[in-house]
């Protein structure tokens, strides 16, 4: 994690929560970093092929 990532959520917990936000502010930042990506794994570009399944075969 960047560090003035770090420096703004040590503040910003420290603000909200006091002393347990020097802890809860950088590790809230961590998880959204690391679950923030996993929320548009599925809506990039589609492979080439993807309604084959939908195709039927006709004569």
């Amino acid at each position: 994690m960047p560090d003035y990532v770090m420096m703004i959520t040590t503040l910003g917990g420290m603000a909200v929560l006091g002393v347990n936000g020097f802890v809860v502010g950088p590790v809230a930042a961590a998880m959204f970093i690391v679950v923030w990506p996993w929320c548009f794994a599925g809506t990039g570009p589609r492979r080439r092929g993807h309604l084959a399944h939908f195709v039927v075969n006709r004569p």
